[in-house]
């Protein structure tokens, strides 16, 4: 997972052209926004490798909910669009220091992309090579995969707006029948949907389970022995 902050180079550039005060404004802004990936990383139910920040773009490394025993199989059929609507509803939030998350962004938004890949045609299937290379005084994470890779082509794809969310054409296609029509085809290569909110996913998968259709059982499913229903008892009967 690749968090862009769309415009803020702008904002950068134009803080530049405007002297110190401006300068000092702008860096303070950046330092509290770093926090960003931080808390939402402590706040999600799946395990983060949180990514060293590459200029204004947050990177994470989401792995399935193993707790449950989830595969990656069942993680991407729906951890792309409810982790990036997640990100996306955070921006209404507020720091651990009750600054509004809207503030520090000023002008800018997040574009975020992800992917993961699968074995069948780039024989990825989730897998990273992550590893810690010594650079002077502390170790720098890194990580290597086709799926790291293909969040970065997605992250430089033309077309881009605030607010979107990108997903490689192979990962939209193992997305939940639910999620695919959100995502519209960007270009050949990628699928993009817009302004995803993780709190409007699960009320969606909310309102989508209560109208589930209903379980008929009839007179011929119980006199055929496929159902047993048990003797109704007056009274408890204990162990």
């Amino acid at each position: 997972m690749r968090a862009d902050l769309d415009g803020f180079t702008a904002e950068v550039a134009l803080a530049f052209e405007h002297g110190e005060k401006a300068i000092i404004k702008v860096v303070e802004r950046f330092t509290g926004l770093m926090k960003f990936s931080t808390l939402f990383a402590e706040a999600l139910r799946y395990p983060v490798i949180p990514m060293p920040w590459a200029g204004d773009c947050a990177n994470l490394i989401i792995l399935p909910d193993l707790a449950v025993g989830e595969s990656y199989t069942q993680a991407r059929g729906h951890v792309p669009p409810e982790v990036a609507g997640e990100w996306h509803d955070q921006t209404e939030g507020q720091d651990q220091f009750q600054r509004k998350w809207r503030d520090l962004l000023g002008h800018s938004d997040w574009v975020v992309t992800m992917a993961g890949g699968d074995q069948e045609r780039e024989g990825s299937n989730g897998f990273l090579l992550v590893a810690s290379i010594q650079t002077g005084t502390r170790a720098f994470k890194i990580a290597a995969g086709w799926s790291a890779k293909r969040s970065l082509d997605a992250h430089g794809a033309a077309g881009l707006r605030k607010n979107d969310t990108v997903v490689p054409k192979v990962d939209y296609a193992a997305l939940d029948g639910a999620y695919k029509p959100l995502f519209k085809k960007l270009d050949s290569r990628f699928f993009r949907a817009t302004k995803l909110s993780g709190r409007e996913l699960r009320r969606k998968a909310i309102d989508q389970a209560a109208v589930a259709a209903p379980m008929i059982i009839t007179s011929k499913d119980i006199e055929g022995g496929s159902m047993k229903v048990p003797k109704p008892r007056p009274h408890y009967v204990g162990e």
